[in-house]
């Protein structure tokens, strides 16, 4: 009985039928991954905003998570002023 798999009526294809089967699920398995890595991107930003390659100085850092909720007015003045006495500002950022 000769069965699909008798090599013998291919006519030579198979190596090329299994290369092109191979490259089929290489790009397939690599477009996935590459879909998974533009979806869902691992690299975020330590405050949990999202990277915009732009870095924030530090007195707009402490603008942002008073903005969002995340200082109270005294923490944030408190640390807006020790902020300018390090760099010898002065008062700078008191009237806020």
């Amino acid at each position: 009985m000769m069965g699909w798999y008798d090599g013998g009526h291919m006519g030579g294809y198979a190596p090329v039928m299994w290369i092109f089967m191979l490259l089929f699920w290489v790009a397939l398995i690599a477009l996935i991954v590459f879909l998974a890595v533009r979806l869902f991107p691992s690299d975020k930003h330590p405050t949990g905003a999202a990277p915009t390659g732009v870095q924030e100085t530090p007195a707009q850092i402490l603008d942002r998570m008073f903005a969002t909720g995340q200082l109270d007015e005294e923490t944030y003045r408190a640390r807006r002023s020790a902020l300018a006495e390090m760099r010898g500002e002065g008062n700078v950022g008191q009237d806020r």
